[in-house]
Formats: C-alpha cells, structure tokens, sequence
C-alpha cells in the first residue's frame, strides 16, 4: 500500500497505542508475579510451632484505618521467648489475651514470627485469578492488534476483491475520552460485498481518528472502500476518492435505521 500522509499518521497513531498498552500490561503483570510469589512464598515458608513465654509487656507501632484515614498507633505488646533451631529467641507479638508469664504456641521461621500460622486469604487467590486472566486477555488482544496493524499495513488495496462505493451525505465528530474521530455517512451506490447489509442502498458509516482521515471542511461526496479481509469484529477498509492516490484507513458499521428502502416485486 502507499503511504500517505493519513495513513502514516494512522500508523503513527496505533504504534503510540500498542506501546502505552505494553508498558500499562507490564505493570499489572509485574504486580501479578508480586502477588503470586508473595502467595507462593507464603506458603512454602517453612514455619515451625514452638512453644513461647510471655516475659515482659511493651508497645509496639501498628498500622490501623482504611487507605484514606490510615493511621500509625502504638499498641500494647509482649515480649517472648522461645527456642527455635536450637537457639533461643526474643521477639515482640501483639496478643492482647495473653498476659506476662503466660506460655502459648507461636509460629517461626528464621524471620518472621506470628500468633497463627501464616496462609494465603480468599480475597488473595480471587485478585490474583482476576490479574492471570486480565494479563492473558491484554496480552492476546494487544499482541493481536500489533499483528493485524502490521498486515493491514503491507495490504495491498487493489488486491482487496470486495468493494463498495459510498455517497456521504454526512460528516460528524464523535468525542472518546482521549481521542477524537471523524464519521462520515451516507449511501451505498455500488457494491460487490458479500455481506448483504452492505450491498447498494445501505446506509454506512466510515469513521478514523480525526487527523488520519479527510477534514470535514474538505471531505469529498464520493468514496471508494476496499475491504480489508479477516477484519476480526470490526470491519476494516481502505478508503479514497475515485482517481485519488492517497488512501486512509477507517472502520465500517452499518446504520440499520436509516437504510433506503427496498422496491418489491410481484
């Protein structure tokens, strides 16, 4: 296909995109492997039950609060003994129904020490089944929409065997979060397209990013589109005016609403 310039910023464009969605993808799957070795870890920790000896009450900082009001307290606390690997150990627990000389069971490893032993909550495995799943999805359709914006690249539009050609009779923006597009509308005159609901009398809608196609002010009435085949969901084609050399790209959808109507035969 040649390039021109609608096309380059087209292609300009989608690249821009496919980075930022890798770079947002790799963050999330960061976290995910965080997440899943923190839960792993977890546990395959290898913590053992001892038995320890409340010597002397303390305080101790804690976290306390949701996200927005947290807050750093200082709380009451123990300070324990007990053996562990042959050596004897003092640590600090909050056990607020334990009092100086009473004798409980703790679990240790060779860091950590808690009141219960260490395991891996519900909400944990959900969000963690969640991030696999949204980090596969992403990955597949990003890696997809790379592979098909390569294709169309490198597509040849003359080679294209279904065709229509369109009569606009209307150019409107439509406003996205981050982004602008441009729809032209208007009437199938001509078509060889397999799909019936683009054959001749149709009425369909182009629609691009608005810099990567004709500006309103200046768009032509008349338009050849080629199909791109094996779109995937959206119909994708390669459009121009009759005798232009510059083509552009842009997605097609019919407009069941305002379609002409049909004449009957008896």
């Amino acid at each position: 296909m040649s390039v021109s310039p609608f096309s380059k910023k087209y292609f300009a464009r989608k690249l821009r995109r496919s980075v930022v969605s890798l770079l947002l993808w790799a963050v999330v799957a960061g976290f995910t492997v965080y997440l899943g070795s923190s839960a792993a870890g977890t546990l395959t920790s290898d913590y053992t039950e001892v038995t320890a000896t409340a010597v002397e009450e303390t305080t101790t900082s804690q976290t306390t609060g949701a996200r927005r009001n947290r807050s750093i307290d200082q709380v009451r606390a123990l300070r324990i003994e007990f053996e562990h690997s042959g050596q004897q150990r003092r640590e600090t627990v909050v056990a607020d129904q334990r009092g100086v000389g009473d004798t409980f069971p703790v679990y240790v490893n060779d860091e950590d020490v808690a009141l219960e032993r260490p395991t891996v909550d519900t909400m944990t495995w959900v969000l963690l089944a969640v991030l696999l799943l949204v980090t596969v999805v992403w990955a597949w359709t990003t890696i997809s929409g790379i592979i098909r914006t390569s294709r169309l690249r490198g597509f040849d539009p003359e080679s294209a065997t279904e065709r229509f050609a369109i009569t606009v009779h209307q150019i409107t923006p439509r406003k996205a979060t981050k982004a602008t597009f441009l729809r032209a509308t208007g009437v199938v005159s001509d078509s060889n397209a397999a799909n019936e609901q683009l054959t001749a009398g149709r009425t369909v809608t182009l629609e691009s990013y608005d810099n990567t196609m004709p500006p309103a002010n200046a768009f032509p009435s008349q338009l050849e589109v080629h199909l791109i085949p094996g779109g995937g969901v959206l119909t994708t084609a390669l459009v121009h005016t009759p005798g232009a050399a510059d083509w552009w790209v842009a997605t097609v959808s019919v407009d069941n609403s305002h379609q002409a109507p049909r004449t009957s035969t008896s």
